[in-house]
């Protein structure tokens, strides 16, 4: 670990938060800084970030954070221009959450360590956040009762997720014949990965439908729809896992699913 840390420390001398849809609303990475880092003080913003921006300086020594791609999805040609500029450090991460829902100092937390069960709490008892009071209350009380899912839901995008469709869960589950009470971690991954695929159907490069219709869409009809798309994503992951491949390139992307278009599986 020491060592590893003496090696970041050699490439990494900088890393900045950079929220996106905050960011589209400043006139400039300076402006932005000025604000989030150094209290209103624009002439130290201005050193930083022409320091950081200088390629004979640490250009390449400064770690970007890109966070809310989700929430600039349809921003101007002009922002997406400025994103670009940023895109030109050298380390730059992208980050994209399943709501589009700004959380002030929690998104530190969530982008460097996970949810602790304190943070969970707190998360949960944000109403703001849940798609109900009710909502809130039954996660909190589902996850002491089952205590295997406090370390699956330190994933933010997972307890995001929780609480956005967890009256749908819970709906489905009452209408099984019996009814059950609590889900199991196989059943919210599976409504997980519904509401992702209906999340994310308009956005085929030839939409099957739009995201308004997908969302009425069944659950045997929508994995029946995207199944095609499903099974490209997962010989993706199976080869690139086979080759210890990660993370994805577009470059291997694009060779996979030439290959199973030629084969005719792929859409």
């Amino acid at each position: 670990m020491r060592k590893f840390e003496r090696i970041l420390d050699d490439q990494i001398r900088w890393v900045f938060w950079v929220p996106l849809p905050r960011f589209s609303r400043e006139q400039d990475l300076t402006t932005l800084f000025s604000k989030l880092y150094f209290e209103e003080d624009y002439e130290l913003a201005k050193g930083v970030c022409q320091r950081i921006q200088n390629k004979d300086k640490d250009q390449d020594h400064t770690l970007l954070i890109l966070d809310g791609w989700d929430e600039i999805r349809g921003a101007s040609s002009y922002f997406l221009e400025r994103i670009e500029d940023l895109c030109k450090f050298k380390n730059v991460i992208i980050t994209s959450r399943y709501l589009s829902k700004d959380m002030g100092q929690l998104d530190c937390i969530l982008n460097v360590e996970g949810f602790s069960p304190d943070t969970i709490q707190k998360y949960l008892e944000d109403t703001e956040l849940m798609s109900s009071k009710t909502a809130s209350a039954e996660i909190k009380s589902y996850m002491l009762r089952n205590s295997q899912s406090w370390s699956i839901f330190k994933i933010p995008m997972l307890v995001h997720m929780l609480g956005s469709f967890w009256d749908k869960l819970k709906l489905r589950l009452t209408r099984r014949a019996p009814p059950i009470k609590d889900p199991t971690i196989t059943m919210i991954y599976q409504t997980m990965v519904a509401e992702l695929w209906r999340k994310d159907i308009s956005s085929f490069v030839k939409p099957l439908c739009s995201q308004e219709e997908a969302s009425l869409l069944s659950d045997y009809y929508l994995s029946e729809t995207v199944q095609p798309e499903s099974d490209a994503l997962g010989r993706i992951a199976v080869r690139l896992f086979n080759q210890q491949e990660l993370p994805i390139d577009r470059e291997t992307i694009d060779e996979i699913c030439e290959a199973d278009e030629q084969r005719g599986k792929h859409r």
